[in-house]
């Protein structure tokens, strides 16, 4: 056998694409969720995601590690994009519940 490493395609990442964002959004037969809210778990092959809307529980989702690393790392530089171009930092829950618990102690 020929001594020889193992080749594999170059998949270029999946770009952000309007037109495909677009079009999902007004299909009706895609199944269309909000959440504002989430729990994560992990086992020694997925990721597991309960979505929940207003801390109510409504899908759970199990990612490859391999999917969830991607799209961890696609969403972190959307993100910083967007704050580049905004000029400003987005909160993340836990510096709001942080702001709100302090809010909450200060008595007037």
């Amino acid at each position: 056998m020929p001594d020889s490493p193992l080749k594999f395609a170059h998949v270029p990442p999946p770009s952000l694409n309007p037109n495909e964002i677009a079009d999902a959004q007004k299909n009706t037969e895609i199944v269309h969720l909000y959440f504002n809210g989430f729990s994560i778990g992990l086992s020694s092959a997925d990721v597991a995601v309960l979505l929940k809307e207003n801390n109510i529980p409504r899908v759970i989702c199990n990612i490859s590690l391999t999917t969830a690393k991607t799209l961890a790392k696609q969403l972190n530089a959307l993100i910083i994009n967007f704050e580049g171009s905004a000029n400003r930092e987005i909160m993340t829950t836990d510096i709001v519940d942080q702001a709100l618990n302090k809010m909450r102690n200060v008595k007037p």
